[in-house]
Order: C-alpha cells, then sequence, then structure tokens
C-alpha cells in the first residue's frame, strides 16, 4: 500500500470514528499551600475519569466539600475541575476539558 492510500484510508477512519468514542466525564482538584521558604507543596490532589455523569457530579460535590474546607486556610489555594475532556483521535484524553469549557468549577487563594 502506498504512503497516499494509506494516509486516505487513516483519514476516512478518524472521519467514520468521529463522535464515536464514549463521553465520558472528569474530575481533578488539587489544593496548594506555601511554605515558609516560598516552595509550594501539594497536601490534596485528586484526578478521575467516570462513565456516568451521575457519578461524576458527586463526586465532584465531594472534591469541592474537600477544598472548601482548605480555603479558609492561609497561604493556601486550590482549584477543583468537573469537565468533559478533549479525546485525541488515538483515543487518548487531554488534561484540558473539550473546547475549553468547563461544567463547573472553583477556585480560591492567593
Amino acid at each position: 500500500m502506498t504512503d497516499a492510500v494509506a494516509t486516505d484510508v487513516l483519514e476516512h477512519v478518524k472521519r467514520r470514528m468521529q463522535g464515536m468514542w464514549p463521553k465520558i466525564w472528569k474530575v481533578r482538584a488539587w489544593v496548594n499551600r506555601k511554605k515558609r521558604n516560598g516552595d509550594l507543596e501539594q497536601p490534596h490532589h485528586f484526578s478521575e475519569v467516570f462513565l456516568t455523569e451521575s457519578a461524576a457530579r458527586r463526586s465532584y460535590g465531594k472534591q469541592l466539600n474537600e477544598i472548601k474546607t482548605w480555603s479558609y486556610l492561609a497561604k493556601h489555594s486550590g482549584k477543583a475541575e468537573f469537565f468533559i475532556p478533549h479525546v485525541f483521535d488515538d483515543g487518548s484524553l487531554a488534561y484540558w476539558p473539550d473546547h475549553e469549557e468547563f461544567i463547573e468549577n472553583y477556585e480560591f487563594g492567593f
């Protein structure tokens, strides 16, 4: 098979598969703390992918409550994010949301 034919076949497969990836949701949360010497440490970090929106919403709610308890402490910052991650052509997930849109997010800090 020539390179041109292989490229055409691959493009055809990509076009047919667009929109066929199952819908997934991602919840990500973290808290950072500034130490006296200026360094940052991360006392809390969470990142998980879900197959159902209801499970993702429950997890986001739990993470939101968790990081809000940290928001009252000085020198702390944090974020909770709930989004549909961007899926690359090969099926791998990007770190950022699809179309750069968050379903919900919450941020506090310095």
